[in-house]
């Protein structure tokens, strides 16, 4: 499977209205061959955000159960230079729908809100992933409109190719979802 067979969103009326002002949005779905609830499991799985993207050190603060209000600390790594981040989230619906804001970041850019979806399809799952960027730094600014096109060509195809692959690739016990 190449970045062609993945569902992108990247119409030029949205790029050049978004990329010209202070953020732009990039989106991706792709079917996984397998239940919502075994999508959710692993998206939801923390220990495993290394595999499909370049986070690292993920974790919630606090106590509890996680929901609505809860942060999550991160470091994403970019050009092999790491930047923290907190990001809280903003909804939470197992097993569809989860959606978050940031609260801090740094770097070139910050996700300033993401989600994912997470929709029966075929008997397997349809997840479509989106985030809003935004610049916060003068370096940022500079590059929004390649790393723009950049994401939405590579990055963000890439990403739900290989939440795919990892889902999929899971023994069949594991593909059942939480007992």
């Amino acid at each position: 499977m190449d970045a062609s067979e993945i569902g992108t969103e990247h119409s030029a009326k949205t790029f050049s209205q978004e990329v010209g002002a202070v953020a732009f949005n990039t989106e991706a779905s792709v079917v996984i061959d397998r239940p919502p609830e075994v999508v959710w499991a692993y998206l939801n799985d923390y220990s495993a955000t290394e595999d499909w993207r370049s986070v690292r050190k993920l974790h919630a603060l606090g106590e509890g159960p996680i929901g609505v209000g809860t942060r999550f600390e991160g470091t994403v790594v970019m050009a092999g230079k790491e930047y923290p981040y907190v990001n809280e989230l903003t909804e939470f619906q197992p097993p569809s729908r989860q959606s978050w804001r940031s609260v801090s970041g740094s770097g070139w850019f910050k996700g300033r809100e993401g989600s994912y979806v997470l929709e029966p399809h075929d008997g397997g799952t349809r997840l479509t992933y989106k985030m809003t960027f935004e610049p916060i730094s003068r370096a940022g600014t500079l590059v929004e409109k390649p790393a723009a096109l950049l994401l939405r060509k590579l990055g963000w195809p890439q990403m739900v190719i290989g939440i795919k692959k990892a889902v999929e690739g899971q023994p069949a016990k594991a593909a059942q979802g939480p007992s």
